[in-house]
């Protein structure tokens, strides 16, 4: 709605192995798969970088700038 492209960016989000209820183990897709790995990515560099904390954008936009591109 804003005329930015979006996504973003991406992460794995297909054939990810993780918990599921009950105690099980299986794989799973889409973004609830996703969506974590680019939380640890913003929480690593936050504990790396404690002046990142309270920063999304400059948080975002390293994420960004060190994305590699899949041609896709």
């Amino acid at each position: 709605a804003d005329g930015r492209v979006k996504p973003d960016v991406v992460a794995p989000g297909e054939r990810i192995d993780g918990p599921l209820p009950n105690l099980g183990f299986g794989r799973l897709d889409g973004t609830s798969m996703a969506a974590p790995h680019v939380s640890g990515v913003a929480a690593l560099l936050m504990a790396r970088h404690p002046e990142l904390i309270g920063k999304p954008a400059r948080v975002k936009a390293i994420i960004m700038e060190s994305a590699t591109s899949l041609g896709r």
